[in-house]
């Protein structure tokens, strides 16, 4: 289990040499100290920091290994992390973290995009001498969206008449300068 707790499947290879036959065959009492070893080592580091650089996870064993190895005659000269297995479970759950993590940037794109949107439309209603206009104007276009999304119609309940009759002057003005901008060619 990593500091994050990740269980974590873990084949190791120990590269060794018998330095003094006559303690390495009185004093090594248990190989599965040496297991523990690794264990208690992978536990002190996150799961990414394991899989990512298994080569100083290496090293962090490797040291653990010589410490506890210094009175078995055996001296340790390479750990090697080969492979590591995650449980399926634990494949989903970070797939499903990846996911939303993805989600959570499309939002944040989103919501800056929107926010773009409605400077520029109440910039445009303060120029045409109502900065609320163009904020109504991008509601109404969201209501439109809705139901277009939704194949249904949606009608405000503070629908207001008079941004209709607005809409009419806002496009009797475009056609204006259209037509003066014709007229001066």
């Amino acid at each position: 289990m990593t500091k994050d707790n990740v269980t974590i499947h873990v084949d190791a290879v120990a590269f060794f040499r018998i330095n003094e036959a006559f303690k390495a065959l009185c004093n090594i009492e248990d190989g599965e100290a040496a297991q523990t070893s690794v264990r208690d080592q992978l536990s002190t580091a996150a799961f990414d920091e394991v899989l990512h650089d298994r080569e100083e996870a290496g090293r962090a064993v490797l040291a653990a290994l010589r410490k506890l190895t210094d009175n078995w005659g055996v001296v340790i000269d390479a750990v090697k992390l080969k492979n590591i297995y995650i449980d399926e479970s634990m494949i989903r759950t970070m797939g499903r973290r990846a996911e939303a993590e993805r989600m959570r940037e499309s939002r944040i794109i989103e919501a800056d995009a929107e926010l773009q949107v409605l400077k520029k439309l109440f910039q445009a209603g303060i120029e045409l001498g109502d900065g609320a206009l163009g904020l109504r104007w991008r509601e109404l276009q969201t209501f439109t969206q809705i139901a277009a999304e939704r194949n249904a119609m949606v009608i405000p309940a503070n629908f207001d008449p008079g941004v209709v009759h607005a809409m009419r002057h806002l496009g009797r003005q475009q056609r204006m300068k259209l037509n003066q901008g014709a007229d001066e060619k």
